[in-house]
């Protein structure tokens, strides 16, 4: 009884979180789910599962019994390491934006008028999109996809300093959206939409050796990266007044290409955002966009 009473002290719960072992948490964790899946083992009477569930497994099992598929990591994507460039991201009920002084790389997109609408229903809405699926968009999927497109493209390489971009190299994105922070990191996520997106990271992930690692960033410090996801209001291309308050903002953007996603990872973002059905492993478009000067975009609407 006197342990339980102290449990609840609030100075004594403080004492034991500084006292016990950070590791512990991890380790009893392990122990619980070798356990768990022991009993699992075991147990001869079928598990059920979902229609989701057993679409994730079907991918799982499909990947891991194809024998192209190694199953081994470079070194490189476990170590810590100093990141090689960094990127910012933010998006808004407006639209979205990224930027990367290192790889001299920005997107600034607006959302359509379905998008928007979707934006504004109520939450129990079969249609309804959250913000943190147009985060996740926009500062996880655009910002890899436009990593990778620059990595590849060897004009840009040459204009580098000799061995500036490493074999395995390690972009470090900044985001002010927590989900967006986990979605990127653990390529993982609860729901079906979210999962859905994650798996076209993942799929992005195996065109490329760089690595991605996704950190929170507070919203007034990401001020950048905000203003260009709040274009002005009917904004559909690069306005003298944005792209003023861009420049004015952040000059070194002037001199920066603009990605454009190509159409076929456009219609597979879009496809993927208004469906909750269980999808199966996504198929990449060969090209996943271009870079080109800002004001040769036709139009910014995504």
């Amino acid at each position: 009884k006197g342990y339980a009473r102290r449990r609840q002290n609030s100075n004594y719960a403080a004492h034991l979180a500084a006292a016990l072992d950070k590791g512990l948490e991890k380790r009893l964790a392990a122990l619980v789910q070798i356990n768990v899946a022991r009993v699992l083992w075991k147990d001869s009477r079928p598990i059920p599962r979902t229609e989701e569930l057993q679409a994730e497994l079907d991918i799982l099992h499909r990947y891991l019994a194809d024998p192209s598929n190694p199953w081994e990591i470079s070194i490189g994507h476990i170590i810590d390491r100093t990141p090689t460039f960094t990127s910012w991201g933010d998006a808004s009920n407006i639209g979205g934006g990224f930027y990367c002084h290192e790889l001299r790389i920005f997107g600034a997109y607006v959302w359509s008028k379905e998008i928007s609408n979707r934006l504004g229903l109520a939450h129990t809405h079969s249609d309804y999109i959250h913000i943190n699926c147009l985060e996740y968009l926009v500062g996880g999927i655009l910002q890899v996809a436009a990593t990778i497109t620059r990595l590849q493209d060897a004009d840009f390489r040459a204009t580098l300093p000799p061995n500036f971009i490493p074999d395995i190299p390690l972009c470090l994105v900044m985001t002010d959206n927590t989900t967006t922070k986990a979605w990127g990191n653990y390529v993982s996520s609860k729901s079906t939409k979210g999962q859905a997106l994650v798996r076209i990271q993942a799929e992005l992930l195996h065109r490329t050796q760089s690595g991605h690692e996704f950190d929170y960033i507070a919203g007034e410090d990401n001020v950048t990266a905000d203003l260009l996801s709040r274009p002005p209001p009917h904004t559909t291309t690069f306005s003298n007044n944005f792209t003023f308050q861009i420049y004015q903002q952040e000059p070194r953007i002037r001199y920066y290409d603009y990605f454009q996603p190509s159409p076929e990872l456009s219609s597979l973002l879009l496809a993927t955002l208004y469906s909750d059905a269980p999808v199966a492993r996504p198929n990449l478009p060969k090209t996943l966009g271009s870079f080109g000067p800002a004001v040769s975009t036709t139009s910014l609407l995504f």
